[in-house]
């Protein structure tokens, strides 16, 4: 058995379902190694996922490179992703992916847009992102958001080609309306031609214990043509792989899951300022001030760890 692969909306890039997120490997999260996470991103390529996502905050480019290098294969597809806001931060970010990966990303992407006017919320950025393309630096052009109705208005913009959403059968982290509208957009995004792959399946691993029903939700969505899950080593890789490959989930594989990717919690040291920056950078809206110090809503955390680089007090983790 392989991996299904599909084409991006109309991009013109083929992909497979199963796309290897790097979130968690990197210093936000577990703080593997390059050479450790290279080894999971080896034995993903070895058994069939093209599809790389990343990110300039995740700073996870290190064992992407090696992984290449270990692993050389001409059809990789990789996105990345920046929260610049200005032409020359986000040229700068370009650039540093392809220095630090010895290659432009085929894809690039707005990180975490939460207006419906991305090009009103980020020009410089935009323009940035355009002219790359127009030069032939990136096969694509996105957004990630987390928001429903910035999901939505994107499906009428000509400049966007891929589109990354929050979305879960739980519903966690959504914002700008509900878990059904959200569903509704990226079908609304597939209808309109756009490249549409889902991150936080799982709920920031807060739906590991029904891992095949969570998946599943996701992955029959209309619309939906790939799925992000963040893997850490290679025997999650291959346990995530022979599922994609409609293989039966076994309780001793379901067994498998929850031990190797652990249950992660946010912690909030007692030396926290109380400044609010974690609440302003939270995207799902999990974090706020009580008593003076910041507080996390596990019933709408997803433990993406956005929250840790945006401390300037190195008082909040994920552990």
């Amino acid at each position: 058995m392989t991996l299904q692969r599909c084409i991006l909306g109309k991009s013109g890039i083929s992909v497979s379902e199963l796309a290897f997120g790097t979130l968690p490997m990197g210093p936000m999260q577990a703080n593997l190694t390059p050479e450790d996470g290279a080894k999971a991103i080896v034995r993903a390529l070895e058994l069939g996922v093209n599809f790389i996502d990343t990110a300039t905050m995740y700073r996870t480019y290190e064992p992407i490179r090696l992984a290449l290098t270990m692993h050389p294969t001409a059809d990789v597809v990789i996105n990345s992703k920046s929260a610049a806001a200005t032409y020359e931060d986000m040229e700068r970010d370009i650039e540093l992916a392809r220095t630090s990966l010895g290659r432009y990303p085929d894809i690039f992407m707005l990180h975490g847009a939460r207006a419906a006017q991305p090009i009103e919320e980020r020009p410089g950025a935009i323009e940035c992102l355009c002219e790359y393309k127009a030069k032939g630096r990136l096969r694509a052009i996105g957004i990630s958001t987390h928001y429903a109705h910035v999901a939505k208005a994107v499906a009428s913009l000509d400049y966007i080609d891929v589109v990354h959403p929050l979305i879960n059968r739980m519903g966690l982290g959504i914002m700008g309306g509900t878990r059904e509208e959200m569903v509704e957009a990226i079908a609304l995004l597939g209808k309109a031609g756009k490249g549409v792959y889902a991150m936080k399946a799982l709920g920031g691993g807060n739906g590991l214990d029904q891992f095949a029903e969570n998946i599943s939700y996701v992955r029959n969505l209309e619309g939906m043509q790939a799925i992000a899950v963040g893997m850490i080593s290679p025997q999650e890789v291959e346990t995530d792989v022979a599922f994609f490959e409609n293989v039966p989930l076994t309780a001793e594989m379901q067994a498998a899951i929850t031990d190797s990717k652990r249950h992660k919690r946010i912690v909030v040291q007692a030396w926290c300022e109380g400044c609010g920056a974690c609440v302003q950078t939270c995207p799902s809206g999990a974090i706020s001030l009580q008593d003076g110090k910041a507080h996390c809503d596990p019933s709408k955390c997803v433990l993406c760890g956005y929250c840790t680089p945006g401390c300037p007090a190195f008082a909040i983790r994920v552990v």
